[in-house]
């Protein structure tokens, strides 16, 4: 036998309530599915080979800090850049 609920306002919180969680698990299983679709697509070979680009165009500055050289050619590897602050800076 099903408990019917007598007030109004609790039977709509209640639906209410019931709409968030849905709506709350199908935004998190959005963004998870985006987030494996992004860290599949940024593999870590590609980040190796852009890492090494950018590597080659670091040099110790006269005050013996790295610099970064400026890109002579506008190739598709040099439009993307990462750039990592050591801790602490």
């Amino acid at each position: 036998m099903r408990r019917r609920i007598r007030s109004l306002q609790v039977g709509l919180a209640l639906r209410v309530a019931a709409l968030y969680i849905l709506a709350t698990i199908a935004a998190i299983a959005v963004l998870m599915t985006r987030a494996y679709d992004t860290a599949r697509s940024l593999s870590d070979q590609e980040l190796l080979l852009r890492a090494r680009d950018l590597a080659g165009h670091v040099s110790v500055g006269t005050n013996g800090l790295p610099r970064l050289e400026q890109f002579t050619k506008r190739d598709p590897a040099a439009t993307f850049l990462l750039f990592v602050m050591p801790m602490g800076a």
